[in-house]
């Protein structure tokens, strides 16, 4: 008699609740630009033991994006903005 052995697939899920994605983009080269995509939802899927042969599957909802602009301070601005 034969016999196999089968790995079991096992499904990760994200917890979006305690969880955040962001970025941040340079904007003409002196200004970031931060945001994060509110609504979000990830599983990983692995096979036996360790994440080397993972499969991922990430689904942003592009419609709700929080967009932060930081604004940086250069001796421009300063010397604009004195009396």
């Amino acid at each position: 008699m034969e016999t196999t052995l089968t790995d079991t697939k096992t499904k990760w899920a994200i917890d979006t609740i305690n969880s955040q994605i962001g970025f941040k983009v340079k904007y003409l080269m002196f200004t970031n630009v931060r945001g994060s995509f509110k609504e979000f939802d990830a599983n990983i899927y692995t096979t036996g033991e360790g994440f080397t042969n993972a499969e991922i599957d990430f689904r942003i909802i592009l419609q709700v994006i929080v967009l932060l602009r930081v604004k940086k301070m250069t001796a421009m601005n300063c010397m604009a903005n004195s009396p």
